[in-house]
């Protein structure tokens, strides 16, 4: 099974037996990451973190990615293509705050609390 980890959601989904983009499946997890350059590798906004039965890494991805976040996974969802049955995409944080896609951009999903004050206001000083 292919795993798909998003914050705290684990979707798994079946390898049909094709080499398959990861953006494909992601998509098929209903995730979106950002993908401005239309998925040519140009921008590096679809970063993943991916294990397993993976592509190598092409040469768009070693241009976008320092050596040290490849060595550690970190892939274009756009380029890394799903080889096999034994892999894993995990969608990273960034800023702590968990990037989630739509179909027409991203979501940056976190906590925000609202204060709402009523200020007392003064009668005007001139006529408007």
């Amino acid at each position: 099974m292919i795993r798909i980890r998003s914050g705290d959601t684990v979707t798994e989904l079946a390898w049909t037996g094709e080499n398959i983009p990861a953006a494909r499946l992601l998509a098929q997890a209903g995730l979106y990451p950002d993908y401005p350059c239309g998925g040519q590798g140009r921008c590096g906004k679809c970063r993943v973190l991916a294990h397993g039965d993976l592509s190598p890494a092409a040469p768009e991805e070693l241009a976008q990615l320092p050596p040290r976040e490849l060595a550690r996974g970190m892939r274009l969802a756009c380029l890394a293509r799903i080889c096999g049955p034994d892999a894993e995409l995990t969608l990273p944080r960034e800023d702590g705050l968990l990037v989630v896609g739509s179909p027409k951009g991203s979501i940056w999903k976190h906590d925000i609390t609202l204060e709402t004050r009523m200020l007392p206001l003064g009668e005007p000083t001139r006529p408007y």
